[in-house]
C-alpha cells in the first residue's frame, strides 16, 4: 500500500475493474462526461468514445493528477487481461484527440513509468476534476480512483490543486478552429490542405501562445511541399520553418513541429539521412498520428514495400487511417503483390467514403495492373462509383487506356500512349504515372525517357524541367508492376545507380522487395 494515504483515504468496497454503468456524471473543467453513455459534452459539442476509451479516461481523470502505469490501466480497465502495447497506445492516441478538441485536458506520458491527466481550469492552471453537482474529488490512492464505486465516492474538500505557469489553455474559438483544421487536414480532398492552413492560421491569431497550433501548421505546410510546382512551393519552407519554431520555443517537445522540420528536405537523393531522421522522431513520438506513416512512404520510395505496408498496420491499429492513408497503403499491396489484401481493403474503405478520389484512382490502377482491364473498363463506366472531382474528359481518358490494355489493339495503344506523353510533356510531375503506363503498354523507350526528364532532367522528351534544392521527385512508381518486366534492362540498372538508390541499399545494408523475391 502507498504510504503516502492514510487508510481513511482507501475505499470501504473497490469493485474492479471499472464499470462505467455505476460512475455519474462529472466534469473536466468545461466538459461533461458522462460515462454511462459514453458521452463527453460541451455545449453543442459531443463526442461518444469506445467503451474502452472511456474506461481509460474515467480511470485517468480518477487518478487526480497521479500518474497510472500501463499494468494500472491493463487492469482497471482491461480486467487484467495480456494486452498489447499497440492496443493501449490506440486508446491513448484517441484520448489525445479528443482533449486537442476541447482543449481543457491533455494526456501526458512520463517515461517509463505511465500517463496522467493533466487539467486546465478556467485560469489556464491544473484543477480539480468536478462531478456532476460541482464538488471535487481529493486526492485518493490510484487503486481507489481507478475503481468505480470510488470514482463515484467525491468530497468537497481537500481538491488538488498545483501550478503549472508553462501549461496554456486556448479559448474556445481557437479550440473550434483548430478541431476543423485537423479534420481538414485528414479528408484528403483537393484544396483541403490549404483550408486546414486557413484555419490554424485563425487559431494562432487568435490565440498567438497556441502551441498545437502552431506544430498543426507547420506540419501542414509539409503537405504543400508536394503536388504543387515549384513557383508555388518556394515561399513554405520559411513559412513552415517559422511556425515549426513557434512552437518549440512554446512547447519544446512539439511532435507536429518536429516531424515539420524534418520534412522540409525532399526525401529524392536523401534517403538514407532522412530515414535516419524519422526513425529517431518515431522512436520519440510512436503514437504520432503522421510521422511513422511518412516514413512508411519514404521505405516505399525505395522499394521496401513491405516494411512500409507493417508500419502503416501498426499505425492503423491505434489511429483511424484518413482515405489517403488507406490508399497509400493499397498501393503499398499493389507493388508488393499483395493484390487480395489490397482489393479487402479498398472494400471496406469504400463502404465509407464512396466517392473519394484517392480511393478511387487507386482502385482503377489496382484492376488495371493486376491484368484485370475489363473489370477496370466496368469500374470506370460504373455511375455508382463515380468519385468526387474526376471530371468526365478523364474518365473518358481512363477508359480509353483500360480498353487498349484489354484488346491489345495496336492502334489504340499507340493512341493511348500519345495521349499520355502529351500528358508526360506538359507537367513533370505526371511522368511517374505516365512512364509506368507506357511500361503497360509496351513502350520500354518512351518509359526510359520519360524517368531520365523526371530524375535527371536530361532527354527530349518535353521541357527542361530542373531539381532544384526543394524540388519533390518520387522514386516509388520505379516498383509498381508494369515495371517488372523492364528491371533486366540495363537502362534500368543505369538509371537506379545514377539516381542514388544502389548507394541507398548499400550504405544502409538494405534491399528492396523485388530483390528479396528474385
Amino acid at each position: 500500500m502507498n504510504d503516502r494515504f492514510s487508510a481513511d483515504d482507501l475505499p470501504r468496497k473497490s469493485p474492479w475493474p471499472v464499470d462505467l454503468a455505476h460512475v455519474r456524471p462529472f466534469h473536466i473543467g468545461s466538459v461533461e462526461v458522462r460515462p454511462g453513455s459514453c458521452e463527453v459534452v460541451r455545449g453543442d459539442q459531443r463526442e461518444v468514445l469506445e467503451p474502452r476509451v472511456m474506461e481509460v479516461l474515467v480511470a485517468l481523470a480518477g487518478a487526480r493528477g497521479e500518474t497510472l502505469s500501463r499494468d494500472d490501466l491493463i487492469d482497471a480497465c482491461w480486467e487484467g487481461r495480456a494486452v498489447s502495447d499497440d492496443a493501449v497506445n490506440r486508446v491513448i492516441s484517441r484520448l489525445r484527440a479528443l482533449a486537442r478538441a476541447f482543449g481543457t485536458f491533455e494526456v501526458e506520458t512520463i517515461t517509463k513509468v505511465g500517463y496522467r491527466l493533466i487539467e486546465f481550469d478556467e485560469t489556464g492552471t491544473v484543477g480539480g476534476v468536478a462531478d456532476a453537482g460541482g464538488g471535487a474529488w481529493t486526492k485518493v490512492d490510484r487503486r481507489r480512483v481507478v475503481a468505480a464505486g470510488a470514482i463515484g465516492a467525491l468530497a468537497a474538500t481537500g481538491a488538488l490543486v498545483w501550478k503549472r505557469p508553462w501549461q496554456h489553455r486556448p479559448p474556445p474559438e481557437a479550440v473550434e478552429l483548430f478541431r476543423q483544421g485537423e479534420i481538414a487536414t485528414r479528408q484528403g480532398f483537393a484544396g483541403q490542405q490549404r483550408q486546414a492552413i486557413a484555419f490554424y492560421e485563425q487559431a494562432v491569431r487568435i490565440d498567438p501562445s497556441y502551441a498545437a497550433a502552431w506544430g498543426a501548421l507547420a506540419l501542414t505546410y509539409t503537405h504543400l511541399l508536394e503536388g504543387f510546382d515549384e513557383a508555388e512551393i518556394a515561399s513554405v519552407p520559411n513559412r513552415l520553418r517559422s511556425a515549426a519554431q513557434r512552437a518549440l520555443r512554446l512547447e519544446p517537445d512539439n511532435a507536429d513541429a518536429q516531424f515539420a522540420l524534418a520534412l522540409i528536405r525532399p526525401t529524392f537523393r536523401n534517403w538514407a539521412s532522412m530515414e535516419s531522421d524519422l526513425r529517431g522522431l518515431v522512436q520519440r513520438h510512436p503514437d504520432h498520428w503522421l510521422g511513422p506513416g511518412r516514413l512508411a512512404l519514404l521505405l516505399t520510395d525505395v522499394g521496401r514495400f513491405r516494411e512500409a505496408i507493417d508500419i502503416w498496420q501498426g499505425m492503423s491499429r491505434y489511429h483511424e487511417m484518413p482515405p489517403v492513408g488507406v490508399a497509400l497503403i493499397a498501393n503499398a499491396m499493389l507493388s508488393a503483390g499483395q493484390f487480395d489484401e489490397a482489393d479487402a481493403l479498398l472494400q471496406q474503405a469504400y463502404s465509407r467514403w464512396p466517392a473519394h478520389p484517392a480511393l478511387w484512382t487507386i482502385r482503377y490502377r489496382l484492376l488495371l495492373f493486376s491484368g484485370r482491364p475489363q473489370a477496370a473498363v466496368a469500374f470506370v463506366l460504373d455511375p455508382d462509383t463515380k468519385p468526387t472531382g474526376v471530371e468526365g474528359d478523364e474518365l473518358a481518358r481512363l477508359r480509353r487506356l483500360a480498353e487498349a490494355v484489354d484488346t491489345r489493339d495496336p492502334s489504340a495503344l499507340q493512341a493511348s500512349a500519345d495521349e499520355h506523353r502529351r500528358r508526360a510533356e506538359s507537367d513533370v510531375r505526371n511522368i511517374p504515372n505516365s512512364a509506368t503506363i507506357f511500361a503497360l503498354l509496351g513502350q520500354p523507350g518512351l518509359t526510359f525517357a520519360a524517368w531520365d526528364r523526371y530524375f535527371l532532367n536530361r532527354g527530349s522528351l518535353g521541357s527542361s524541367a530542373p531539381i532544384s534544392r526543394i524540388s519533390r521527385r518520387f522514386a516509388r512508381e520505379l516498383f509498381a508492376p508494369p515495371m517488372a518486366p523492364l528491371r533486366s534492362d540495363s537502362r534500368f540498372s543505369r538509371l537506379i545507380t545514377e539516381i542514388g538508390l544502389e548507394d541507398y541499399w548499400r550504405q544502409t545494408g538494405t534491399r528492396p522487395d523485388y530483390r528479396r523475391t528474385g
